[in-house]
């Protein structure tokens, strides 16, 4: 039996090739023309519509409507932009999940880590999120780098602990987000209740020079925990903009999106380009189809955001072969990352059949090639905070180590060198 994180790179959409109209999806996203306001919900609510929730930085609500009332909903061009599915997505499982002994990061050395270690192994001040199914707290080599929030940490005025008082204490529109938060159940809980969010997160930051467990590519930056995917699997779109557009607002530098699907929407583009406006950059995991995304998209990893970074799998060989189940495409994806066969961080809550050991697994995937390209943008800011998001991309994809067999592949012709880049990061600081 096989279980796909090859596909476990979170595919929101599920239908193959199916129409936009009819991929699964729960209600719509209404882009509104002006910003959310009672005004507004009362006008769309004297049309028949049905408000389950709003993402008012980037003027969506998400509603209940059918495909008749949505025409009416198109109709209103002083009112509505757009009206759209709120498409599943779901995480791309790997091909492969098995045990290997403690140590076995073939994927840190063809990236070249060890020299950039030497020059930083990450800042604690600098946040990287982990949008995906969660991510265990409890675990060795990841509880000590869990983001927390500070709006909602110590004791309010009553005397009363802010990360349980019922209060939203630092007015960010979520009570007691003490350690991120859940848009697939929308409480303050993101633990991981599947297996793919902790591992990716132990690939961008697991705690290294501890003599446990594996090392992330920024041993001590922060995690951020924003989880939309459900133990099944799949979450929906309005969820990934959420965790898109929190990550954003509290401080991310980054968001590693190891998910996507076939299904292109608008507003989580807006989501990407609202993530911009605060200067956070997105990571993609480019898919698990062995598709030409010039051909057959995927999103987000298709879109077009200049904030965006797309990340193809390697293998591991002399020449880092494209592995096999990696997408790719010459303008969509950017470079390329260690993404098969990769040791990281598991859920010990996860029953399965497949790893020895409760605490680390072997998954293969572009799921696990992505955070390797996050956990850089991390360790870049570490050393140069100051630098735009444009210019930490144009470090990771002009300090690429080239590879006669990623030309064509992707746009930057190889593979992310830590090392490289980290040191033009630093030679930067001004």
């Amino acid at each position: 039996m096989k279980i796909s994180i090859a596909s476990l790179f979170v595919s929101l959409a599920l239908a193959s090739g199916a129409h936009a109209a009819q991929a699964p999806h729960k209600g719509y996203l209404i882009k509104l023309k002006k910003p959310v306001t009672s005004r507004s919900l009362s006008a769309l609510s004297h049309l028949g519509v049905q408000v389950t929730n709003t993402i008012p930085e980037i003027n969506i609500v998400v509603a209940n409507t059918t495909p008749q009332l949505n025409d009416k909903l198109t109709a209103q061009a002083d009112l509505v932009e757009y009206v759209v599915p709120n498409y599943y997505r779901k995480a791309f499982a790997s091909k492969d999940i098995y045990e290997k002994e403690m140590g076995s990061l073939w994927g840190m050395r063809s990236i070249n880590a060890a020299p950039a270690w030497r020059l930083s192994t990450g800042d604690p001040s600098i946040v990287v999120a982990v949008s995906d199914t969660g991510v265990y707290h409890g675990h060795m080599d990841l509880q000590k780098n869990i983001w927390t929030n500070a709006g909602e940490t110590g004791l309010d005025a009553n005397g009363k602990d802010k990360s349980k008082n019922k209060i939203d204490d630092d007015g960010n529109g979520f009570v007691d987000d003490h350690s991120g938060w859940n848009f697939e159940t929308n409480n303050n809980n993101p633990i991981d209740d599947h297996y793919h969010g902790t591992h990716v997160a132990g690939t961008i930051g697991a705690r290294g020079g501890d003599k446990q467990g594996v090392a992330g590519v920024a041993w001590n930056v922060k995690i951020m925990n924003v989880k939309f995917i459900g133990k099944s699997g799949y979450g929906t779109d309005e969820g990934g903009i959420g965790t898109i557009i929190y990550a954003a607002n509290n401080g991310a530098k980054v968001v590693n999106c190891s998910w996507g699907g076939d299904e292109p929407n608008q507003a989580m583009y807006d989501a990407i380009e609202y993530a911009k406006s605060k200067g956070t950059l997105v990571v993609a995991a480019a898919g698990n189809d062995n598709w030409n995304l010039e051909v057959k998209k995927q999103y987000p990893a298709a879109y077009t955001n200049d904030n965006l970074i797309t990340v193809a799998a390697i293998t591991g060989g002399k020449n880092m072969p494209l592995a096999t189940f990696s997408n790719y495409g010459v303008t969509t994806t950017h470079l390329a990352a260690p993404g098969d066969r990769i040791y990281s961080a598991f859920n010990p809550m996860y029953q399965t059949l497949y790893c020895e050991s409760k605490w680390f697994c072997t998954l293969s995937g572009t799921s696990m090639a992505a955070p390797h390209v996050a956990g850089a943008v991390g360790l870049i800011y570490s050393v140069n905070p100051k630098l735009t998001y444009k210019e930490v991309k144009e470090i990771l994809m002009g300090t690429v180590t080239k590879a006669d067999t990623l030309k064509g592949k992707v746009a930057s012709g190889g593979t992310l060198n830590l090392a490289a880049a980290v040191a033009r990061a630093k030679a930067l600081v001004r």
